[in-house]
Protein backbone atom coordinates (compact mmCIF):
# COMPACT_ATOMS: atom_id res chain seq x y z
CA UNK A 1 0.00 0.00 0.00
CA UNK A 2 1.40 3.52 -0.69
CA UNK A 3 -0.37 6.97 0.76
CA UNK A 4 1.35 9.30 -1.66
CA UNK A 5 2.28 12.67 0.21
CA UNK A 6 -1.13 15.24 1.16
CA UNK A 7 -0.15 18.32 1.38
CA UNK A 8 -3.50 19.06 3.41
CA UNK A 9 -2.09 16.04 5.85
CA UNK A 10 1.69 16.81 5.45
CA UNK A 11 2.66 13.01 5.45
CA UNK A 12 2.85 9.92 3.31
CA UNK A 13 3.65 6.35 3.74
CA UNK A 14 4.50 3.16 2.47
CA UNK A 15 3.79 -0.56 3.25
CA UNK A 16 7.38 -2.66 2.05
CA UNK A 17 8.70 -6.49 2.32
CA UNK A 18 12.31 -6.68 2.57
CA UNK A 19 13.17 -8.66 -0.20
CA UNK A 20 16.97 -10.13 0.71
CA UNK A 21 19.44 -10.25 3.66
CA UNK A 22 18.66 -10.97 7.63
CA UNK A 23 15.29 -9.50 7.58
CA UNK A 24 13.69 -11.31 3.89
CA UNK A 25 9.83 -11.58 4.46
CA UNK A 26 10.07 -8.81 7.02
CA UNK A 27 7.54 -6.10 6.55
CA UNK A 28 7.25 -2.43 7.23
CA UNK A 29 5.36 0.64 7.20
CA UNK A 30 7.48 3.76 6.78
CA UNK A 31 6.29 7.25 7.17
CA UNK A 32 7.49 10.58 6.36
CA UNK A 33 6.16 14.26 6.74
CA UNK A 34 6.29 17.47 8.80
CA UNK A 35 7.34 16.91 12.54
CA UNK A 36 4.32 18.15 13.98
CA UNK A 37 2.20 15.56 12.20
CA UNK A 38 4.76 12.82 12.49
CA UNK A 39 4.83 13.42 16.24
CA UNK A 40 1.08 13.03 16.12
CA UNK A 41 0.96 9.07 15.31
CA UNK A 42 4.52 8.14 17.06
CA UNK A 43 3.50 5.68 20.01
CA UNK A 44 6.58 7.80 21.97
CA UNK A 45 7.66 11.05 21.45
CA UNK A 46 11.46 11.51 22.26
CA UNK A 47 12.71 13.40 24.83
CA UNK A 48 14.28 16.84 23.00
CA UNK A 49 11.87 15.99 19.66
CA UNK A 50 10.39 19.32 19.58
CA UNK A 51 12.86 21.18 20.68
CA UNK A 52 15.45 19.55 17.74
CA UNK A 53 13.30 20.03 15.29
CA UNK A 54 12.16 23.44 15.98
CA UNK A 55 15.59 24.27 16.54
CA UNK A 56 16.88 23.75 12.82
CA UNK A 57 13.19 25.47 11.58
CA UNK A 58 14.43 28.04 12.96
CA UNK A 59 17.53 28.61 11.60
CA UNK A 60 15.81 27.79 7.95
CA UNK A 61 16.23 24.19 7.70
CA UNK A 62 13.54 22.24 5.82
CA UNK A 63 12.84 19.17 8.62
CA UNK A 64 11.21 15.67 7.43
CA UNK A 65 10.53 13.57 10.28
CA UNK A 66 11.54 10.05 9.93
CA UNK A 67 8.86 6.85 11.48
CA UNK A 68 8.44 3.19 11.42
CA UNK A 69 6.23 0.17 12.38
CA UNK A 70 7.26 -3.58 11.82
CA UNK A 71 3.78 -4.94 10.16
CA UNK A 72 2.97 -8.99 10.75
CA UNK A 73 5.26 -10.86 8.88
CA UNK A 74 2.29 -12.54 7.77
CA UNK A 75 0.36 -9.98 6.48
CA UNK A 76 -0.57 -11.11 2.91
CA UNK A 77 -0.28 -8.33 -0.18
CA UNK A 78 -4.33 -8.44 -0.11
CA UNK A 79 -4.35 -7.41 3.27
CA UNK A 80 -1.72 -4.70 2.80
CA UNK A 81 -3.67 -2.93 0.14
CA UNK A 82 -6.62 -3.33 2.12
CA UNK A 83 -4.82 -1.68 5.30
CA UNK A 84 -6.20 2.00 5.52
CA UNK A 85 -3.84 5.30 6.06
CA UNK A 86 -5.00 5.37 9.71
CA UNK A 87 -3.94 1.91 10.18
CA UNK A 88 -0.57 2.12 8.91
CA UNK A 89 -0.21 6.11 10.31
CA UNK A 90 -0.41 5.04 13.86
CA UNK A 91 1.85 3.54 16.95
CA UNK A 92 4.54 4.67 14.58
CA UNK A 93 8.87 4.48 16.24
CA UNK A 94 10.97 7.50 16.06
CA UNK A 95 13.92 6.94 13.35
CA UNK A 96 14.95 10.69 13.01
CA UNK A 97 15.17 13.48 11.69
CA UNK A 98 16.40 14.31 6.94
CA UNK A 99 17.58 17.90 7.62
CA UNK A 100 17.76 20.07 3.98
CA UNK A 101 19.46 23.44 4.26
CA UNK A 102 18.75 26.07 1.68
Amino acid sequence: ARHHFSSALKRMSVLMRVEEGYEKGSTYALVKGAPETVAERLAVVPEGYHRAYKHYACQGARVLALAVKKVPDDITLDQMRAMTRGDIERDLEFVGFSIFSC
